[in-house]
């Protein structure tokens, strides 16, 4: 938490949110912004804050020609930005990367390449453990109603095994 703080300040600066001062609530990051008074960041601003730089990246006239280098890559764990977002449940994220990558598969198709190779180059590229598939992972282990609904309620029948 510590670092992703260092890393956002300079990005996040007029972002953030003044402290309440109360001491109650979720607990907060303090980092330094722009002006000399610290700012603090709750923990929903970070996610509202990351995923607003996502989107800024995404829709960066510099970044354009790389946006599909950078989705097709994978981590240490074999996933795309994509694979990743969908197996850490950051959903916003995954939808942002997955409108991206279709802009993208639209834009740079040529004679030798199909639109599906491309975006499934970005989203789940062939030779990928199936068990990091983003489709298995929506469909077998997000069971939580809460990842989809948040804090809106749904009434929702619940069945036990015999």
């Amino acid at each position: 938490d510590g670092d992703i703080d260092f890393i956002l300040a300079p990005a996040v600066g007029s972002l953030t949110t003044a402290a309440s001062g109360t001491g109650q609530g979720p607990s907060t990051s303090t980092i330094p912004g722009p002006s000399t008074e610290p700012s603090v960041v709750e923990s929903k601003d970070r996610k509202a804050n990351a995923h607003f730089i996502l989107k800024l990246l995404c829709d960066s006239v510099v970044l354009q020609p790389y946006l599909r280098e950078l989705l097709s890559a994978k981590d240490a764990r074999g996933m795309t930005p994509f694979m990743s977002a969908v197996s850490g449940r950051a959903y916003p994220a995954a939808i942002t990367i997955l409108e991206t990558a279709q802009k993208i598969a639209k834009a740079e198709v040529s004679s030798s390449e199909k639109e599906e190779d491309v975006f499934m180059g970005m989203v789940c590229p062939s030779g990928t453990n199936p068990d990091d598939s983003p489709l298995y992972v929506l469909c077998c282990n997000d069971t939580c109603s809460f990842t989809w609904t948040g804090a809106e309620h749904i009434n929702q029948d619940i069945f036990e095994c015999r």
